[in-house]
């Protein structure tokens, strides 16, 4: 029975990575905050099942990987010891990602082929650095498994610092293993697996390829931890100290994210000088805070633009139910530069179209409302994203 199981989870694994593909594609299950509260649950509880099994470019780079065999091309396997010692690079970028400027991050993730991945994917338009990006990763993946995800992925980095305490994960039975290294080679995580009684790693994305190549029944098998000693019971504790707060901050995050102030840049903020600055949209309009309104990805967003002395001093995004990570990206380019030239009609930010546009709409909207003499509307003509209407202002 149970070799019966293991000979079907590769398969049963690559029919669900074609089936989530084809969600994230489609758009299915975009805005459900429930989705990313039970994919926490499962991290915490098992580890990285999301990055193994669902992720959409995990998966693209899976099938690179076919694409090779299909060829006959001999995958590149690194050393050991070299793939150890570049695994921390990812975390390294996840720490980093943490701590730069708002327009430090946007460039960034132009340069992440996941992310461009799943803007393309949510309907925005990517430029060529963000469509070469994908191409060059997934050229890679022929001749290495999975590149992005060893060393290169913040978010599988997040996944496996969330899964370190898993109190659910594989483990290597010694007793009954012939030391065939058979885990190890099959591993795309460069994960060292029979040198060790339970696969801790922070690299294991849960793909159980281990488990199905492993030549001996009862050797590899995925199990919850018995919690029978001290130690053990230390880290459920640990656990359920982890898992609380964290689910609790995002069911807050997500349920209250309409009424949430978004982005807000100021003249103060950036270091300028208003008599730089040039006449712009903001003239004739008397000093005050105006607001405005646009259709952004998932509906009106809302904005409250500062004038004095007929010069735009601040943009505040008040009301959205946009993505976060688009969003931030759009108003880390859009309202900095709204602000620098005095208009509204600025360039668009690649990958954020969408955002992008409802800022501009939002801002003229609230200069035209203002009585501004020298501001027209923005007419918002981005095509409404598949399943989506746009809203009336």
């Amino acid at each position: 029975m149970l070799s019966n199981i293991r000979k079907h989870l590769q398969p049963l694994r690559f029919l669900i990575q074609v089936l989530a593909l084809a969600i994230s594609i489609t758009g299915l299950i975009s805005g459900i905050p429930l989705f990313q509260i039970l994919l926490v649950v499962v991290t915490v509880l098992s580890g990285s099942l999301f990055c193994g099994w669902l992720c959409p470019f995990g998966t693209l780079q899976d099938f690179s990987g076919r694409l090779r065999q299909k060829l006959k091309i001999r995958p590149y396997r690194l050393p050991m010891k070299l793939a150890k010692a570049l695994s921390p690079l990812r975390y390294a970028l996840l720490a980093i990602s943490l701590f730069i400027s708002g327009t430090a991050i946007s460039n960034l993730m132009h340069l992440d082929p996941r992310v461009n991945l799943a803007a393309a994917f949510a309907g925005h338009a990517l430029s060529v650095i963000g469509w070469g990006v994908i191409c060059l990763m997934l050229l890679i993946s022929i001749f290495v498994d999975r590149p992005f995800c060893q060393f290169l992925c913040t978010e599988g980095a997040r996944y496996g610092l969330m899964g370190s305490l898993r109190p659910v994960t594989i483990v290597r039975s010694a007793a009954t293993c012939v030391s065939c290294g058979l885990c190890n080679r099959v591993c795309p995580m460069h994960v060292d697996i029979q040198s060790h009684t339970q696969v801790r790693s922070l690299q294991c994305i849960n793909c159980m390829s281990c488990v199905s190549a492993c030549p001996v029944e009862h050797t590899l098998d995925l199990k919850v931890i018995e919690v029978n000693t001290p130690k053990k019971k230390l880290m459920a504790a640990a656990v359920l100290i982890v898992i609380v707060p964290v689910l609790v901050w995002l069911a807050y995050d997500n349920f209250t994210r309409m009424s949430s102030t978004t982005a807000l840049s100021t003249v103060e903020d950036m270091d300028l000088d208003m008599s730089s600055l040039p006449v712009g949209d903001a003239l004739g309009i008397t000093d005050g805070v105006y607001t405005g309104s646009g259709t952004g990805f998932r509906g009106d967003m809302t904005v409250s633009v500062s004038i004095q002395d007929e010069y735009i001093t601040s943009i505040e995004v008040t009301q959205t139910r946009d993505d976060r990570k688009w969003l931030r990206w759009a108003t880390n380019g859009m309202i900095p530069e709204i602000i620098r030239t005095q208009t509204a009609d600025v360039d668009t930010v690649s990958g954020a179209t969408y955002s992008s546009m409802a800022i501009k709409e939002a801002v003229a909207d609230a200069l035209v409302r203002a009585g501004g003499t020298s501001i027209e509307p923005i007419i918002n003509n981005v095509p409404p994203k598949r399943g989506h209407h746009k809203h009336s202002n």
